[in-house]
């Protein structure tokens, strides 16, 4: 959703397995010059575990 008084977006990724692509995809993020945040829904290896999930965000 783009915030018009900003210039900002945010974004929401859902709907796949991002386990094998995380790097990728905050390559990606990073490279998305007006995104100010954005979301990731849990999906895949790592979604049911929380410790898995904290160990792949803390590597990026």
């Amino acid at each position: 959703m783009k915030s018009h008084s900003t210039g900002w977006t945010s974004i929401l990724t859902e709907g796949g397995d991002l386990t094998r692509h995380m790097a990728h995809f905050y390559r990606a993020v990073g490279k998305m010059r007006h995104v100010r945040t954005f979301a990731i829904l849990l999906n895949g290896d790592f979604s049911g575990d929380i410790g898995q999930t904290k160990a792949l965000l803390d590597r990026h």
